[in-house]
């Protein structure tokens, strides 16, 4: 008995200091991802989650960050609605103590976090909201990895010029932060032209809206060449649908959700003929799309529906490129300096912040033929 006490005392002292000899292992860089993954906005949301999966899958196989270190997210589903988002914040900055959020999708949600994630002083990324003033709520430590309204905007709407000259539009729009900032600069874009088309119209819907048959009837009544809509799955399929009901048939310009294989299956036949404009699509002819194309085949099957998968990605390598060059995640300091210099190339190609924050990406408008996105030149 005595031989056995002895026996675990070496065995346990032992043990101490094998411990002490050998390094620890390394801790994992956690940071927030706060996005939709019920509710509104639960399908852009799990694609563009699916994209960070992807996008840690081969940085971690390729030794992770900082030498080693694995990187992770601890995830909050926000369910798209300003309050959910930033209890989600303040829960993952204030209890899990995490100094870099990425968040959230809907615009109005972003907004709604700004003041906590400045407070807290911590990096914030925003990988797929698009309301224009956004980044310009003057967050020292904000980046916006995705481009934004007014980029699109602008491309758009000389777009829209080029394939209905002076002709009329009306626009129709989800009434939130999204639609309300892209409905501005679209039709403010398109007033600065002298030879542009004429916006007829502008109305309004809920996120909680199904049957739009009046509206569009009204919409109808004006006869306009052209309707844009913005609008989210399932309700882009929704309008389209009934747009046929009614024989309402206008060259219809989409909002970027259109771009999505989901609208093709919803909409079927209704979807052909649509202009979307986007920032990503499977034929962008560049090294890191291709590296992202082949990681998600291997990853899930199959191509990816949309761009919202793509974002993920890049955000994903963004980060990753940001925490090396800085040498640390947890110095904000360090880790914002490390993002504003940041100089690389992601899925749509050479890729830098401006002086706000700002990602430099342009767009791709696109054209549904055949139930398939083309890029039309």
């Amino acid at each position: 008995m005595k031989n056995a006490t002895v026996g675990t005392r070496l065995l346990i002292a032992a043990t101490f200091l094998l411990g002490l000899v050998m390094p620890a292992a390394a801790q994992d860089v956690e940071f927030g991802l706060i996005q939709p993954i019920t509710g509104q906005g639960a399908f852009v949301g799990q694609s563009f989650v699916k994209g960070v999966d992807l996008g840690l899958d081969v940085v971690n196989s390729q030794g992770g960050v900082l030498g080693g270190r694995k990187l992770k997210y601890m995830l909050e589903d926000d369910r798209c609605t300003p309050p959910e988002t930033v209890s989600a914040a303040k829960k993952l900055i204030d209890q899990q103590g995490l100094k870099i959020l990425m968040g959230s999708m809907c615009s109005s949600t972003t907004l709604a976090i700004l003041p906590v994630t400045q407070q807290a002083d911590v990096v914030h990324l925003v990988p797929i909201s698009y309301a224009p003033n956004i980044t310009e709520q003057g967050h020292p430590r904000l980046f916006r990895t995705c481009s934004n309204s007014a980029i699109l905007g602008k491309e758009w709407a000389a777009f829209m010029q080029q394939k209905i000259g002076k002709g009329s539009i009306a626009m129709l729009s989800i009434n939130d932060d999204f639609g309300r900032g892209d409905i501005k600069t679209v039709a403010a874009n398109l007033e600065a032209m002298s030879d542009g088309p004429k916006v007829v119209s502008t109305d309004f819907f809920e996120q909680d809206a199904r049957d739009f048959t009046t509206i569009l009837t009204r919409i109808k009544a004006r006869k306009p060449d052209a309707v844009y809509i913005i609008a989210r799955i399932p309700q882009n399929a929704m309008i389209v649908n009934q747009m046929q009901e009614i024989n309402f048939k206008p060259v219809i310009f989409g909002s970027t959700n259109f771009a999505d294989s989901k609208f093709i299956e919803l909409a079927g036949q209704n979807a052909e003929g649509i202009y979307a404009n986007v920032t990503w699509t499977k034929l962008l002819d560049t090294a890191e799309n291709q590296r992202y194309l082949a990681a998600y085949a291997k990853k899930y099957g199959g191509e990816p529906s949309n761009e919202f998968a793509s974002m993920g990605w890049n955000a994903v390598m963004v980060l990753a490129d940001a925490i090396n060059r800085a040498g640390t995640a947890g110095d904000v300091a360090k880790l914002t300096a490390s993002l504003r210099q940041t100089n690389m190339n992601v899925v749509n190609g050479r890729f830098t912040f401006d002086s706000t924050g700002q990602a430099n990406l342009g767009a791709i408008q696109v054209r549904i033929k055949n139930g398939e996105f083309r890029p039309v030149n």
